[in-house]
């Protein structure tokens, strides 16, 4: 049977296409990680007049090792990091790591004995990013920030934090 497949040769590869696929799809779905904005304030304010930075937290548990997240892959709506600190324990994780949607699902209990992956990102950016999604900016709404990324390893991984808008819409340019 020289140039052909044999049918169970032909099964046992289409066996190997899909477990291989399977695998795949499965690295694919992001895990979920604990984020904190802000680390140890409650809630979480963001300025829309800050110019300066948002300190925002990838925390570490018994589950997740934070020198196993690759900080370069960390996006919080689309915008990169200006700069990252690791192992620094900062803050304990608030449960349920993903569906929050109020302004008080956070805490302010500090150290838990686990380092944490510290991300400082600008506020502008943060804010402009928002705005091109369509998401209305006024005092005192509470908004979702979404924060994206991988493990050295290439899992995904994703997680969020509620802040609340805080001061008055920046006066525009006149250009």
């Amino acid at each position: 049977m020289r140039g052909r497949m044999s049918k169970k040769m032909w099964l046992l590869g289409l066996a190997l296409i899909f477990a291989v696929a399977s695998s795949a799809a499965a690295q694919t779905t992001p895990t979920a990680v604990p984020v904190d904005v802000k680390p140890n304030v409650c809630p979480n304010p963001l300025n829309l007049r800050s110019s300066g930075y948002l300190m925002i937290g990838i925390l570490g548990t018994a589950d997740l090792d934070v020198n196993n997240v690759d900080p370069v892959s960390v996006r919080v709506e689309g915008v990169a990091p200006k700069a990252s600190i690791i192992n620094v324990d900062k803050a304990t994780p608030y449960e349920p790591f993903l569906g929050k949607t109020g302004p008080t699902q956070c805490n302010e209990d500090g150290a838990d004995g686990y380092p944490d992956l510290i991300l400082k990102f600008r506020s502008q950016q943060i804010l402009k990013a928002l705005r091109d999604q369509g998401v209305e900016l006024q005092k005192g709404t509470p908004v979702v920030l979404h924060v994206t990324g991988a493990l050295r390893d290439g899992t995904p991984i994703e997680g969020e934090d509620v802040v609340v808008i805080k001061g008055k819409k920046p006066k525009k340019s006149r250009d």
